[in-house]
């Protein structure tokens, strides 16, 4: 089963893989394969666990994001899903100081929305990074394998 998470002080935003459509053959048309997921978000007193429609080129966008980042120490990394139920971004603040923010809005009717924050560090997100890593070389990047 694939997974990966970004982690920070017992708080943190994972996902893990329960089906992947298509793998090899057909691709999605958001990069990659669609996928459902559950995601598992931390933050303060507060979780949330739901299950998330997104696709490994969702994930590689951040990922790439992400490395470079992590690499110069700067920025921020984005992710949406393509029914921007879920919205995040990794920013760095400071010499390998990182806060994770993000919005997630269920599916139900009405409007419930989950905002979260927590700080990580590039120790956190080096690892993130590597869990990543192996999900795509066993999917690829946004054309999958081919």
């Amino acid at each position: 089963m694939n997974r990966f998470a970004i982690n920070g002080n017992n708080q943190f935003i994972k996902f893990t893989f329960l089906e992947v459509y298509g793998f090899p053959e057909k691709t999605s048309f958001k990069g990659g394969y669609d996928i459902k997921a559950i995601v598992d978000i931390a933050s303060g007193e507060f979780k949330l666990q739901s299950v998330l429609f997104t696709s490994t080129g969702e994930l590689y966008q951040f990922y790439s994001d992400l490395k470079k980042c992590n690499q110069d120490l700067f920025g921020k990394a984005h992710y949406t899903t393509y029914e921007k139920n879920l919205t995040f971004h990794v920013g760095y603040t400071g010499i390998g100081s990182t806060i994770v923010k993000g919005i997630f809005t269920g599916q139900s009717i009405g409007e419930n929305e989950f905002k979260f924050e927590f700080h990580s560090d590039q120790s956190f997100i080096t690892i993130a990074i590597q869990e990543l890593a192996s999900i795509f070389s066993e999917y690829g990047g946004m054309k999958g394998l081919k």
